[in-house]
C-alpha cells in the first residue's frame, strides 16, 4: 500500500509504503521524471525542481497516485 502526503505539495513529499517498492514519478506527459527504490516507512522526496502541475506515481506493486506540484 502506498500513501502520500501532503497534497499538493510544493517541496517535500513524503511516501509511505508497507513494503520497499520502486516508484517512478511520471509527468502529465506520461514521462518519468523521478524513479527510485524505496524502503517501508515514510520516505521524502524532493520536489521543489519540478514544474508545476499534475503528477502521477506508480509503483511495482501496481499502485497509481495523483499529485499536484504548487
Amino acid at each position: 500500500d502506498v500513501t502520500i502526503f501532503p497534497n499538493p505539495v510544493n517541496h517535500k513529499m513524503n511516501i509511505k509504503l508497507d513494503q520497499s517498492a520502486n516508484i517512478s514519478i511520471l509527468n502529465s506527459l506520461g514521462a518519468a521524471v523521478y524513479t527510485q527504490n524505496l524502503n517501508p516507512g515514510i520516505n521524502s522526496v524532493d520536489v521543489s525542481k519540478f514544474t508545476n502541475g499534475i503528477y502521477f506515481i506508480t509503483s511495482n506493486s501496481g499502485s497509481v497516485l495523483k499529485f499536484i506540484k504548487k
